[in-house]
């Protein structure tokens, strides 16, 4: 389960911002991070929420009620990856504004055609699109009196996901053209509202400055759809977007999690892969490097790591699950 809940502070105030999925989080922001917009991300192995302030005209929305629906204050976003749909997807689309379906590779984009089966490639089947939108029409039969509604997006890439993503960013004009055309035709296709980018494993500078120069052709693909498609992009601490290119996409979701490096130092953080200090010190870098801070979603890990063996990997429902076993 992850979820992400991103909120202005003032620099006088302070918040506390309960999230509960099988466990709670109760969490008092730092003075050391006033500065900075408030994200709360429970990121753990099958939800992502993420809450973020909308700005206007940041919708794809096509009537009157998603568009105030659209416009509140904040974004409640998750995501579902393929090989967690077991799960209640009616029930967790309740608490959501959003909802990412994990994932496609980038390929799987490229060489769909007019013949393809709607939405399918690795690794995603129609029978998940099918559940995400008995999601959207749950949400929408049990709040009618409210102008709530739940955005759908995809996910193309993410790790293990990505090895495609380099033949689109450095292809020709021609070869992105057509996987950007896909993409918008799977959205209409499968009634989806934006596409979030996951690009793991950049390995040359050259690469990674031709995916910020893409984010920038893609936004401008994306934005022009009617209706308007809305695009987000995940990004690891250090991975800085170029002011132009942070502009152009509506929500940079950064992974401050499994952030090893330290494991075994004196440092307080060193048996912590996401502590309060080191992700806050990420988006601090983020924002310095010219991305809003209104855009900046902070992850908050809803998983555990071993602090012999970082490979083994609890979930805190699954913790709490060993817990009570044991009790």
């Amino acid at each position: 389960f992850h979820a992400i809940q991103h909120q202005h502070i003032s620099a006088e105030s302070d918040c506390c911002l309960p999230v509960s999925h099988r466990c709670a989080w109760l969490m008092s922001p730092r003075r050391s991070m006033k500065s900075i917009t408030r994200a709360l991300l429970i990121a753990g192995c099958c939800l992502f929420p993420f809450i973020h302030p909308r700005r206007h005209g940041a919708s794809a929305a096509s009537d009157s009620s998603e568009e105030a629906a659209a416009s509140s204050s904040f974004v409640i976003a998750g995501y579902l990856p393929d090989y967690r749909s077991y799960i209640d997807v009616n029930a967790t689309a309740m608490h959501l504004t959003d909802l990412m379906l994990f994932s496609l590779t980038p390929e799987s984009i490229i060489l769909r055609t007019s013949s393809s089966s709607p939405g399918e490639g690795c690794c995603l089947s129609s029978d998940h699109y099918d559940q995400i939108r008995k999601a959207r029409a749950y949400k929408r039969e049990r709040r009618r009196r409210s102008s709530e509604r739940i955005r759908l997006l995809l996910t193309v890439g993410g790790a293990g996901r990505s090895d495609g993503f380099r033949d689109v960013v450095t292809g020709k004009p021609q070869i992105q053209r057509q996987f950007l055309k896909n993409l918008v035709q799977l959205c209409r296709d499968e009634e989806l509202d934006g596409i979030d980018l996951d690009f793991e494993g950049i390995q040359s500078l050259s690469d990674w400055n031709a995916y910020r120069k893409f984010l920038s052709t893609a936004s401008t693909y994306l934005h022009r759809a009617r209706p308007r498609l809305l695009l987000t992009v995940a990004l690891h601490p250090g991975q800085f977007l170029s002011s132009h290119a942070c502009q152009s996409v509506d929500r940079v979701h950064v992974m401050t999690y499994d952030m090893m490096a330290g494991r075994g130092s004196d440092d307080e953080r060193a048996d912590h892969h996401a502590s309060l200090r080191s992700a806050g010190e990420a988006l601090s870098e983020f924002a310095r490097n010219g991305c809003p801070p209104s855009k900046l979603v902070m992850g908050i890990p809803a998983y555990g790591r071993h602090g012999k063996n970082a490979g083994l990997v609890r979930t805190y429902s699954e913790v709490v699950d060993e817990m009570i076993r044991n009790d």
